[in-house]
């Protein structure tokens, strides 16, 4: 009889053998590289690259670590240079690639944020008396949804609230009344414009509310229609809230975006575990219209992979996922992302953040959380042309003279690793 031990820990060694080689290394410099295995290191893989323009970031780092690849990535691709140079060199290496084209959407795959809503079934009785399955949805997912969409300053909380619920209520609508076929933003935003047009008699029509009411007392969505339908007729108010609502669903009545917006979405980013693939995000990082919509992707690619890592026997992934951040400071606001970089590294999950300077990140978060992030990065990648309170960070956190840092020649770059100290090296050149 075999010991069920013997062949648990026999399971374990496989498991292990097989995660050593996806695991991999990364270059940080020239004759510099590092193991992304977590288990013999003891550092966490987030890395923290600094350096003005033209410093490169991108030829030196980001580039070089995407041909090298033994792992998932999805790359923030602001010129949409890498997934064109990189992209076939993939393939042929066994990953499958994705694009998702902010800029060019006529090139981009799908990305449907309402499938990344996860899902159950749970059994019921339908109006003859049989036993049918039922779909329901995750509410804390549309809230989530709705959270990262609607922004705005903290002085027009009410009516940022009030613009949630009323996005919350027809996301629901449309999971609980349309096809799944027809499940996308684009009919949301369809939705909300029967909602916001006023009728003959200067009443938003909320009709359709009403008749889901009837057919289900228990909808979510009218559930959450109820939570401000007393302030439709306030006028002045609703017009408030409706501001922020359009705002959020403009971009989905754009026809050139129905490319992306209202197709089934190409992958599950819980996929990103599973197997070795590549999604390329192709936006601007001079147009800020979308950034609202890229917040969200990053919001649900983290909520994804961690629930696919939580659903493992061991808690990690099977295929780890670099999250390669560029221009990171610059367009996106991960939702409590200082929360989140502390508990990834259990799950095999890595982060690059890349920056022309520590204040940008100030910036976007307050400075105990930008402090957070940076040090949750055991690597520290600094290229040069730093001044001020950046030099000063890079010059205290390596134990080095400002005048090092700031007068670095621009063949070199500097390396820290934590509890290893700084050192410098040559550039690397692909």
């Amino acid at each position: 009889m075999k010991n069920n031990n013997t062949k648990g820990n026999k399971n374990n060694r496989n498991r292990r053998a097989e995660f050593e080689k996806l695991c991999g290394y990364r270059i940080l410099a020239k004759g510099i590289m590092r193991s992304n295995d977590t288990w013999t290191t003891s550092l966490n893989n987030n890395d923290v690259i600094i350096g003005s323009t033209g410093k490169g970031k991108t030829r030196g780092y980001v580039e070089p670590n995407i041909r090298s690849a033994t792992h998932s990535m999805v790359v923030a691709d602001t010129k949409g240079l890498l997934y064109r140079r990189n992209s076939e060199v993939l393939r042929e290496k066994g990953f499958e690639v994705h694009l998702i084209d902010f800029i060019h959407p006529e090139n981009s795959e799908h990305y449907n944020l309402l499938d990344a809503i996860r899902r159950y079934e749970v059994d019921a009785t339908d109006e003859k008396g049989n036993s049918v399955k039922v779909t329901k949805y995750f509410k804390a997912d549309l809230k989530k949804l709705a959270s990262v969409l609607v922004a705005g300053d903290t002085r027009d909380q009410f009516w940022i609230d009030m613009a949630r619920n009323v996005l919350v209520s027809l996301i629901a609508y449309v999971l609980e009344v349309y096809p799944r076929e027809e499940q996308n933003m684009k009919t949301v935003a369809e939705l909300y414009k029967v909602l916001s047009d006023e009728t003959s008699n200067n009443k938003p029509d909320v009709s359709f509310f009403d008749e889901q009411e009837t057919i289900d007392p228990k909808s979510f969505a009218v559930s959450m229609f109820h939570m401000y339908r007393g302030i439709i007729v306030a006028d002045k108010t609703w017009a408030g809230v409706l501001a922020f609502v359009t705002n959020a669903l403009e971009v989905f009545t754009y026809d050139e975006y129905d490319n992306i917006f209202a197709g089934e979405s190409c992958i599950t980013f819980r996929e990103l575990g599973q197997r070795k693939i590549m999604y390329f995000l192709n936006i601007s990082d001079n147009d800020r219209s979308m950034d609202h919509i890229i917040n969200v992707f990053y919001t649900q690619l983290f909520q994804g992979i961690m629930e696919e890592a939580d659903t493992n026997e061991d808690g990690i992934l099977k295929v780890p996922v670099r999250v390669i951040l560029d221009d990171f400071a610059s367009n996106i606001i991960i939702e409590d992302f200082d929360k989140l970089i502390p508990v990834i590294r259990s799950r095999e999950i890595y982060v690059s953040i890349i920056l022309q300077n520590v204040e940008q990140l100030e910036h976007m978060y307050s400075h105990p959380q930008a402090s957070t992030i940076i040090n949750n990065c055991d690597t520290m990648i600094y290229l040069g042309g730093a001044r001020g309170q950046t030099a000063k960070f890079i010059a205290d956190v390596a134990n080095k003279l400002p005048e090092s840092v700031q007068d670095m020649s621009g063949d070199k770059v500097m390396v820290y690793t934590s509890g290893q100290g700084a050192v410098f090296a040559d550039r690397y050149v692909d």
